[in-house]
């Protein structure tokens, strides 16, 4: 084999590393760039960024404005003028606790024996006498079919009378006699039925006061005129009504004294009547008769 030939330059006789020395060393060399690249900015502080000036303009207010106002006080000025307002406590008076004598206790009190309590005998007490049974009156009945027959009749002779009527006074008087006697009496009861005799002359000579009997009148003491009351419980006259109309509406002496008699009833001095207000029920309805011999 043929020789190799050494060269003995000093450069080139530098032996080359060997493999792994070298990976070892390119990695560690990549590891500090890199961290160099990475790190450094984290490592360098920040430096603080310029700011601007901005131009401020200052101004003397005293120049402006002109306060009227008092300068402030101090807290030191305050608290004695606070202090000098304040009104001055009153202390609440002291109570003087009154002394409290000691009081023995009571003697004992034997108790006293409870009293004989005597209850009363009971008595029967009779029972009460029963009150007689006062049976009610019986109510009158009214003949009103019978008056209003009676009526009628009056009417219709009384139509019969005005056609037959004479023109002669006298002999108008004798169809009013006549017509008197035939005319039936009233059903109602007279004062001398209803009333005792005191009552009546009490009656009688309260309106013997205000009845005038007719002095210059033909037969005046034998006018007898009989009027038919229905009364008020007040003992005032309801209505009054004349007995014998036909010779009301005929006898002109007759009339004047039956209206004689009821302007007597209707007379203020006597309204109202004398009559007794316990017996309404006997007077309600009554038949009063004006005779100038007596009043009945």
């Amino acid at each position: 084999m043929p020789a190799t030939a050494v060269s003995h330059d000093p450069i080139l006789s530098l032996e080359t590393p060997g493999k792994p020395a070298f990976t070892a060393s390119f990695a560690f060399h990549a590891f500090v760039v890199l961290l160099l690249i990475v790190g450094l900015p984290y490592v360098t502080p920040d430096l603080p960024v310029p700011q601007e000036p901005v131009p401020v303009e200052i101004l003397d207010i005293s120049e402006l404005t002109q306060t009227t106002s008092p300068p402030a006080r101090s807290e030191s000025q305050r608290k004695p003028i606070e202090e000098a307002k304040k009104p001055p406590e009153e202390k609440p008076p002291v109570k003087i606790a009154p002394q409290v004598t000691a009081k023995a206790p009571p003697k004992p009190v034997a108790p006293t024996p409870p009293e004989e309590v005597i209850y009363p005998q009971a008595v029967a007490t009779p029972p009460p006498p029963k009150k007689p049974q006062i049976k009610p009156k019986p109510q009158e009945k009214k003949p009103v079919l019978t008056r209003a027959t009676e009526e009628e009749q009056q009417e219709d002779f009384q139509s019969l009378l005005r056609n037959l009527m004479p023109t002669e006074p006298e002999a108008a008087e004798r169809a009013a006699e006549s017509a008197q006697e035939n005319a039936k009496p009233a059903p109602l009861a007279s004062l001398a039925d209803r009333m005792t005799i005191s009552e009546q002359d009490a009656l009688r000579r309260q309106l013997a006061s205000c009845w005038s009997v007719l002095a210059g009148a033909r037969y005046a003491e034998d006018i007898v005129v009989e009027i038919k009351l229905s009364m008020n419980p007040d003992r005032t006259i309801q209505q009054a009504r004349i007995a014998n109309q036909l010779r009301y509406n005929a006898d002109s002496y007759f009339r004047a004294a039956a209206d004689s008699a009821l302007r007597a009833l209707y007379n203020p001095r006597c309204n109202p009547l004398d009559l007794p207000p316990e017996k309404y029920t006997q007077w309600k309805e009554i038949t009063v008769t004006f005779d100038p011999r007596g009043m009945l």
